[in-house]
């Protein structure tokens, strides 16, 4: 069986996407034995990407001259297509499902989330013209796929709530979550022979300066942790990620000085220097507005760490326990959380034993296990 996979939504700036495309490709690589894999990148990629460290002799990589988005794509796609033949399965890696002028033979999508179809000011400038190329993505996607793959329960239960009047969607539907491989990665040798980066404590947050991210208000749930206490002025609270177009009307001097020198942001990090930062966090402040699925949240888990979220959307599905949620617009609450693991360490280690429990149901080979398990479905037809 020949899988063709569609990853030119890697970009050479760390991303979650980027993350999903290189374990899922390392792990099917490694799992499955009577199938060839062949992964489309774009030609775009920086030459260094590690995903070229991927050497596997069921694997062959192309670099095709797409972009992961836009009509131009769609329209350069079709030229593509025509190396997918019948009896191969076509598979989009990013939610962005290609229009063509001819259905694939064989296919499948992975919908991450829904967060541009169901929050389009996320978008930024020219929101209402970029929501409506999406959406007839969306749209093309669920109703040619074969198959969807939905990367958390949130995630599916948003495309059915949505798609609602496309018959049987729930049918085509599997959900397949993401994993964590952070804790087989050794630290930064310089950082490590140091201890740590910082000789504070810190709270971490990690992902993208976009709207959704809720970063303004992390700063200020950290602001009014910050004032709770004199002992909170110790802490420092670091901000992992790149600063992202959408994301306009951030400006770090909203915020007063005091807090601004205990608030560090570091936008360029590779998985080695990313490890070191969580191993010696002091907890992961993670309160996004939307996500589909929260991959710091597993990745702080499995090192241990306790993490404080969001209520909403897919984040209860990895936490599990309410203790640590917050509605993520009640920054008091926030602060009250973060100064409670802060000063009671009964409720610290709990929160530790909750993250190392749960991570315990992420691991990538399962993720690749159960993708696989949905190629096979069309081999059962």
């Amino acid at each position: 069986m020949k899988i063709i996979l569609d990853g030119t939504g890697i970009s050479n700036k760390p991303t979650g996407l980027g993350v999903y495309i290189y374990q899922l490709v390392n792990s099917l690589c490694q799992i499955s034995t009577n199938c060839i894999f062949e992964l489309w990148i774009s030609t775009s990629l920086n030459n260094k990407h590690k995903i070229y460290s991927l050497d596997y002799p069921n694997l062959n990589i192309e670099k095709i001259s797409l972009n992961s988005i836009g009509p131009l794509r769609d329209l350069k796609f079709n030229y593509y297509k025509s190396r997918i033949t019948d009896d191969s399965i076509f598979h989009s890696l990013s939610s962005n499902f290609p229009l063509t002028f001819y259905p694939f033979k064989h296919s499948v999508t992975t919908i991450h989330d829904l967060k541009f179809i169901l929050h389009p000011t996320y978008l930024g400038r020219l929101y209402k013209l970029k929501t409506a190329y999406l959406t007839k993505v969306f749209n093309n996607g669920i109703k040619h796929a074969d198959r969807i793959i939905c990367i958390s329960k949130s995630t599916r239960n948003d495309l059915i709530t949505y798609y609602r009047s496309i018959d049987d969607i729930d049918q085509k539907i599997s959900v397949v979550p993401l994993a964590s491989a952070l804790k087989k990665l050794p630290e930064d040798k310089n950082e490590a022979s140091g201890n740590t980066i910082f000789d504070k404590p810190y709270f971490l947050f990690v992902g993208e300066f976009r709207p959704h991210k809720n970063i303004d208000g992390m700063i200020s749930a950290f602001k009014k942790f910050y004032m709770m206490d004199k002992d909170n002025e110790n802490f420092l609270f670091v901000i992992v990620g790149s600063k992202h177009a959408s994301k306009t009307k951030f400006q770090m001097s909203d915020f007063s000085s005091e807090i601004l020198n205990n608030i560090i942001i570091m936008e360029d990090v590779d998985d080695h220097q990313l490890v070191h930062l969580y191993n010696n966090a002091f907890a992961l402040l993670f309160l996004s507005h939307y996500e589909g699925f929260g991959l710091p949240i597993v990745e702080a888990m499995e090192l241990g760490k306790p993490v404080i979220t969001s209520n909403v959307s897919s984040m209860p599905e990895l936490v599990k326990n309410t203790d640590y949620m917050v509605d993520p617009n009640d920054h008091i609450a926030a602060a009250n959380m973060m100064n409670r693991l802060a000063v009671d360490k009964e409720f610290y280690d709990r929160s530790v034993n909750n993250s190392l429990m749960q991570s315990k149901n992420y691991s990538w080979m399962k993720t690749a296990s159960e993708t696989l398990s949905v190629y096979n479905t069309f081999s059962e037809q």
